[in-house]
């Protein structure tokens, strides 16, 4: 009887500690240690071996996320790891071209990295890094993952990213001149672009050059949202740099449209801004020189009561800046008053 009674205390512990070996192994927390890839680069090459020489099975794109390869291929270099992509495609990386995390590749990690990655990019102005943070970032703002501030700097950076790539589109370095000039080659079709027609929702073409561009309200859209938001502001500055300058020949309304849907509209979304200083002087500027010389100013009214509602809401535009910042424009509204408006 205490044979037995030991062989079943002997069979109860074997078995115990048996289900608690293997509920370690199997323990949630355990798995979930199993790192992720956020690939950082730009060229990053998929080799089947922990080699440079070895088959290049893929190149990935920015921000695409990786898993741990299954534990049959791991390797203990630090120079390279062993990753398996969604479709469950296993191979080697160089560790240099990765970001690795846990689980959640958070908001900070994401952001600060796309912001370095734009300044790299600038000083190459490379099309192929622009289109595929383009892609990504656009891809991040829409599968709703985020909200509020978070989502508002993925859109706005998105749409930064799809401008500087069409802009480095329409870029071609000119090895003819020795003084390294830039000649541009105007994008005016959609047809036989992928890139272009993926976001030709977003595009529209520049009324006096046809050429395509991202439109301005894209980035207006943020910039109206919140006038706290850092993000937002940076809409804003982008949205004035998108808003085409137009050759009004000294046609006063397209003059005074210009000034309103550009410097002015930013002032009335953030009169706080840093840029306020800047933007007042700017503003100022261009009046002086648009009523320095009154012959030149073409006051054509084919629609009367619309101009001079345009031209009340540039006057009204003071309530939303610093008078004291705008200087002399009483006087250049004087001018346009007595040259179109008698």
């Amino acid at each position: 009887m205490v044979k037995f009674t030991l062989t079943f205390v002997c069979l109860i512990l074997c078995y115990t500690s048996k289900v608690y070996s293997e509920s370690k192994i199997l323990n949630p927390k355990k798995a979930e240690s199993k790192f992720h890839y956020f690939v950082n680069g730009f060229e990053a090459k998929l080799y089947l071996y922990p080699d440079k020489n070895s088959e290049i099975i893929l190149e990935l794109p920015y921000g695409t996320i990786l898993e741990t390869a299954p534990p049959s291929i791991l390797l203990d270099d630090p120079n390279w790891i062993s990753v398996q992509t969604d479709t469950k495609l296993s191979g080697f990386l160089l560790s240099g071209e990765v970001i690795k995390f846990l689980s959640k590749f958070n908001f900070n990690n994401v952001s600060n990295d796309v912001i370095n990655k734009f300044t790299l990019i600038h000083l190459k102005n490379d099309v192929n890094a622009w289109q595929q943070i383009t892609n990504f970032l656009f891809q991040v703002s829409e599968n709703g993952d985020y909200t509020g501030e978070q989502y508002v700097f993925f859109r706005v950076f998105s749409g930064e990213a799809l401008a500087n790539a069409i802009e480095a589109m329409q870029i071609i370095e000119s090895n003819s001149f020795s003084d390294n000039s830039i000649s541009v080659n105007p994008i005016k079709q959609f047809e036989g672009n992928d890139f272009l027609n993926r976001y030709k929702n977003y595009l529209t073409k520049d009324s006096t050059t046809n050429q395509i561009r991202l439109d301005e309200n894209f980035f207006w859209k943020y910039a109206s949202l919140n006038s706290n938001s850092k993000y937002a502001e940076i809409a804003g500055r982008l949205a004035m740099q998108q808003t085409a300058l137009k050759d009004c020949k000294g046609e006063p309304i397209c003059f005074l449209l210009s000034l309103n849907n550009r410097e002015f509209r930013y002032l009335r979304f953030f009169p706080e801004t840093k840029e306020r200083k800047k933007l007042s002087r700017s503003i100022s500027n261009q009046l002086e020189k648009f009523t320095k010389e009154r012959d030149l100013i073409a006051c054509f009214l084919p629609q009367p009561d619309y101009n001079y509602q345009i031209f009340n809401q540039l006057k009204n535009n003071r309530y939303y800046v610093h008078n004291s910042e705008l200087k002399n424009y009483d006087t250049y509204l004087s001018i346009i008053t007595e040259e179109c408006f008698p």
